[in-house]
């Protein structure tokens, strides 16, 4: 009787960040991943060199030596990163998926990256999406294995479900908590990856600033002035409600983009931040409204101003002569690294992740 053999075909390995950095077919010698930040920026396979050019979030071209023969290709990409054309000596190369990312093999591969930026598997042609953390199958439309914040966490009700079945507005960098991408035609450039994101404090950051002419909406919102990349912005801090996507809270009532708009007066600044959880859709929709750039975040936001300091900010500012220098000086720290002890406070230590993003018309 014939005895069931396994037969290996790939070996995976993750450096101490989870980052899959070793990919090796039996067959083939190892590839290695080497990162920027949390994109993949260099493969290595023998005598094979891959080099991903981009700035900020906009892949530019790649760069291939093979046995000391260079060759680059320039890249076309949609709002969320989905590789659609590659330039080179030879011409222009078409590459077409279906939205949740399938694409036929006999299209061939135009770059090292395809849909929405991702590096596709060799073996399986499945994204592994996080940096290795889990695996999407573009072909089911799902993921192959269950999301470890499911059910009762940020991952949701379904598992396995990928950008809670909208994958034309949202992406998933992380293989945990879908992101906002070309919502309402809007440019989306977010900044780190994946779930929720924490503001709070990192005293090395440039996001330490002055506040202005802080106005009190409610016991816990509020809205102050500052200068960001020299430009006037205005933040409106309060927070934001999970359960109703679009709207922060102010004194017990839920606010929309058209509430904001009446009841606070934009027009006379650059940029727009909203300072409030899950504020991501509501940052879409005021950039649409307003025609100006907008910053708001994807998960929970906690900043080093709660609203009882902000309290006292405020009445500090009000009740002192600084009121007529029409400033208080303070810092606003965004906190892009990991305050939480992963022994202590494993839950939000996994939860972590800064993860803000801009709108652009």
């Amino acid at each position: 009787m014939r005895e069931d053999q396994e037969i290996l075909l790939c070996n995976y390995r993750y450096d101490p960040l989870d980052r899959l950095v070793n990919c090796g077919l039996s067959t083939q010698e190892n590839t290695r991943r080497f990162y920027l930040k949390d994109r993949l920026a260099t493969e290595i396979q023998g005598a094979i060199l891959h080099s991903v050019f981009q700035h900020d979030d906009q892949l530019l071209a790649q760069r291939t030596v093979e046995n000391g023969v260079v060759a680059t290709r320039v890249l076309t990409t949609d709002g969320q990163r989905s590789v659609l054309r590659g330039v080179d000596a030879s011409g222009a190369h078409e590459h077409l998926y279906t939205p949740y990312g399938h694409r036929v093999a006999s299209s061939g591969l135009l770059s090292l990256l395809g849909f929405n930026g991702e590096r596709p598997d060799p073996v399986t042609g499945h994204y592994l999406l996080g940096n290795g953390y889990r695996a999407f199958n573009p072909v089911l439309m799902r993921f192959n294995s269950p999301d470890s914040w499911s059910p009762f966490g940020k991952g949701g009700l379904n598992a396995y479900a990928y950008c809670a079945g909208d994958p034309v507005n949202y992406e998933d960098r992380t293989g945990r908590v879908r992101g906002l991408a070309a919502l309402l035609g809007l440019k989306s450039s977010a900044k780190g990856a994946g779930a929720p994101s924490s503001v709070a404090a990192n005293a090395t950051s440039q996001a330490t600033k002055a506040m202005r002419n802080i106005t009190k909406l409610a016991d816990d919102a509020y809205t102050f002035e500052s200068t960001h990349k020299g430009q006037s912005r205005l933040t409106i801090y309060a927070h934001g409600s999970e359960t109703h996507s679009g709207k922060i809270i102010v004194n017990n009532s839920l606010w929309g983009a058209d509430d904001i708009i009446k009841n606070i007066d934009l027009q006379p600044y650059d940029r727009i931040r909203v300072l409030a959880c899950f504020s991501d859709q509501l940052g879409a929709e005021l950039a649409l409204k307003t025609g100006k750039e907008v910053k708001a975040y994807i998960g929970p936001v906690f900043s080093n101003n709660e609203p009882s300091k902000m309290s006292k900010i405020f009445n500090f500012y009000n009740s002192t002569k600084l009121k007529d220098l029409g400033t208080f000086d303070d810092t606003l720290r965004i906190r892009k690294k990991n305050p939480f002890n992963p022994n202590t406070e494993k839950a939000e230590y996994l939860r972590f992740n800064y993860q803000a993003v801009r709108f652009l018309l």
